[in-house]
């Protein structure tokens, strides 16, 4: 656990999005998010850890974004996740969001990321 939280993590701004792409997600909206997050902060950087990488490329295309895409396992995703220092998580109010944002939240804290939600 220790090791999620270490001081070199927290100096570059890296972002990252660990989840599918449903609507309930509103990929679109963190895309827009992090788009105003790069024009403030040019060095900011984007990973999407998701099993649709292909819709995340196009959508990090569409955006005009550059970012790292991959599918992790859940092992590899804990590991993967110590390397950022926000977790970006944009939702629209839903019940499965009043569920499925706690848990993300949560998630996220546990690895030593800051979380950036709506």
């Amino acid at each position: 656990m220790s090791e999620c939280f270490t001081v070199s993590r927290y100096e570059k701004p890296r972002f990252l999005y660990a989840g599918s792409l449903g609507a309930w997600e509103d990929i679109n909206g963190l895309m827009d998010i992090f788009c105003r997050i790069k024009s403030i902060i040019p060095s900011a950087e984007l990973a999407i850890f998701t099993n649709y990488p292909k819709e995340a490329r196009r959508l990090l295309e569409y955006h005009h974004l550059n970012g790292e895409v991959d599918s992790l396992t859940p092992k590899e995703l804990q590991k993967r996740m110590t390397e950022f220092k926000y977790g970006l998580m944009v939702r629209k109010p839903s019940i499965i969001n009043d569920v499925a944002t706690p848990t993300k939240i949560n998630s996220y804290m546990s690895s030593g990321l800051i979380p950036v939600y709506s």
